[in-house]
């Protein structure tokens, strides 16, 4: 590579250009393409020079599909379960509190594919700074490989003392009819808002993890809180189970029944049944522990 030709230099100073990115940026990217073994094996690109022009196009086509990404100070607030596309590639979010406008605000960030590997060590209720994050229109992130979560840091707070910074509101299940989280209407349809929390405190009568036929990883919490006697179902038909379903990632289901918890997330009617999706679990009263300890 020390050898590049002046038009492929001319190429990279354009790539710099186009996308504010700096050369240091733009040639570790294309060192990792040209020493990589898809492009080092091809028998389709015999020389060096072959292999080097190849792997500048690819980085320019990488760096157009980019959003812009830029550095922020992030407190990691939850994590989503893992779900499979249907064009069978993998989605997972990740939960951060990041400050705007003075303000701190719970957002997402979106994994897909083999960028989901960037997530295996991620920690939530920490801090981290200097994180890569791409920013759609709506406020949300998109992370990939540029995204690393490291060094992290202790917050000085309480998770309960965050939660009351991002304006998460408490509610029973008996008022979860009257507290769904808002849904955003699309080009391709009609999603919950993912970041739209509030925290139910329950006690667990049931836990669950399994896969579905899909192949899909599945868990729950089953709660309860004594705000409701039995089932109720509302004059539009939608129906809150006093057993209330909260749908989570499997490595968020590790309390045992009869411990009491908050769980955190948007509150969303399915299938004519009000549920609730948890991306973080925390302990309240924990005197049975955790699944399968004594």
């Amino acid at each position: 590579m020390s050898q590049m030709p002046p038009e492929l230099q001319e190429r990279i100073i354009a790539i710099q250009t186009k996308h504010k990115v700096s050369q240091e940026e733009v040639m570790s990217e294309l060192q990792k393409l040209y020493m990589g073994k898809f492009i080092q094996n091809d028998e389709t690109l015999p020389t060096a020079e072959a292999k080097l022009a190849f792997s500048v196009r690819v980085l320019e086509s990488k760096f157009d599909r980019y959003v812009k990404f830029d550095p922020y100070n992030v407190i990691t607030t939850g994590i989503g379960k893992c779900i499979k596309l249907k064009n069978g590639s993998q989605r997972q979010d990740v939960f951060v509190a990041v400050q705007e406008d003075n303000n701190l605000v719970n957002r997402s960030i979106t994994f897909k594919g083999s960028n989901l590997e960037h997530l295996k060590n991620v920690q939530t209720l920490y801090g981290f700074n200097n994180v890569k994050l791409g920013k759609f229109p709506s406020g949300e992130f998109q992370g990939d490989e540029r995204t690393l979560f490291e060094n992290p840091q202790n917050i000085a707070m309480s998770p309960v003392q965050l939660l009351d910074q991002l304006k998460v509101k408490r509610c029973t299940i008996a008022q979860t009819i009257h507290n769904l989280a808002k849904v955003d209407k699309t080009s391709s349809g009609e999603y919950v808002r993912r970041t739209d929390w509030r925290v139910i405190k329950g006690m667990i009568s049931n836990h669950y993890k399994g896969i579905s036929k899909k192949g899909q990883e599945l868990a729950n919490y089953t709660i309860t809180d004594g705000s409701l006697d039995d089932d109720f179902t509302s004059p539009e038909g939608v129906t809150i189970k006093k057993q209330f379903t909260v749908w989570c990632n499997p490595l968020l289901v590790t309390w045992e029944k009869n411990n009491e918890i908050d769980l955190c997330g948007p509150i969303s009617i399915y299938d004519n049944n009000v549920q609730m999706e948890a991306y973080l679990v925390l302990p309240v009263h924990t005197p049975f522990g955790a699944i399968g300890g004594e």
